[in-house]
C-alpha cells in the first residue's frame, strides 16, 4: 500500500489539483491520499492554517 500526502503549491489552485489527480489516478497502489493546507496564492493571502487559527481563538473567547 502507498500513502500520498499533497500540500503547499502543489494544492494551491484548480490547475494544481488536477495534476494531483493524475498522479494518484497514474498509480493503483496509492490507497490512501493525505490533502494539507493549501500554500499562499499570492503575497497578501492567508494561509487556509492561519485561518483555522483564528477562527479556534474566535471560538474559545466567546
Amino acid at each position: 500500500m502507498k500513502v500520498a500526502k499533497f500540500g503547499g503549491t502543489s494544492v494551491a489552485s484548480a490547475e494544481q489539483i488536477k495534476k494531483v489527480a493524475a498522479i494518484v489516478a497514474d498509480d493503483s497502489e496509492r490507497k490512501v491520499i493525505v490533502v494539507s493546507a493549501p500554500g499562499k496564492r499570492s503575497s497578501d493571502d492567508t494561509k487556509v492554517t492561519d485561518l483555522l487559527i483564528a477562527l479556534g481563538e474566535a471560538f474559545r473567547k466567546r
